[in-house]
């Protein structure tokens, strides 16, 4: 869903005029509705500092124990690039109007590791990135890609909160 021109003018509105201009904004995206409101926030951005948004997906390699299965994995992982690749740039041209340049991108790897280096390797001017608002528990076992990205970022990093999910 895009956003509307009063949508954007009423962000563009909020958000304080910076000293240095954005020209590359990287949004990691994994698909969820998190993501994707972040990638609806971020395009509106993108077209007031004329900046470039890179759209990234890390596929993360989930290798098997038993040696005897590492060639089918290898074969499962190229088919879950391909997938994510696809899935991605549908995403991008959904999520982006035509006027604001973009590009989509997959790695494959840690996803806050993937995140940081992609920002240092492109010179992003920032990361966009949403969180998924676990707590408790869940926050311990799934850890935060966010807060890691936030604590390891070469720019500055603006995050999306998700409502709590318990």
């Amino acid at each position: 869903m895009l956003v509307g021109p009063k949508e954007e003018e009423a962000l563009m509105s909020r958000a304080p005029e910076l000293l240095i201009p954005f020209q590359r904004i990287l949004v990691p995206v994994d698909f969820s509705d998190s993501s994707k409101e972040a990638l609806r926030c971020a395009a509106p951005l993108a077209r007031h500092f004329g900046a470039t948004l890179v759209v990234l997906h890390v596929v993360q390699p989930n290798y098997p124990a038993d040696p005897c299965l590492v060639n089918q994995y290898e074969q499962f992982e190229s088919s879950l690039i391909d997938s994510s690749t696809s899935w991605l740039e549908k995403m991008v041209r959904a999520g982006v109007p035509p006027e604001v340049p973009s590009q989509a991108v997959v790695r494959t790897g840690h996803p806050a590791t993937e995140i940081v280096r992609a920002a240092a390797e492109m010179r992003a001017d920032l990361i966009l990135i949403s969180t998924h608002g676990y707590t408790g528990i869940k926050h311990v076992v799934f850890g935060s890609t966010a807060e890691n990205v936030v604590r390891h970022s070469p720019c500055p990093v603006l995050t999306m909160r998700a409502r709590a999910t318990k």
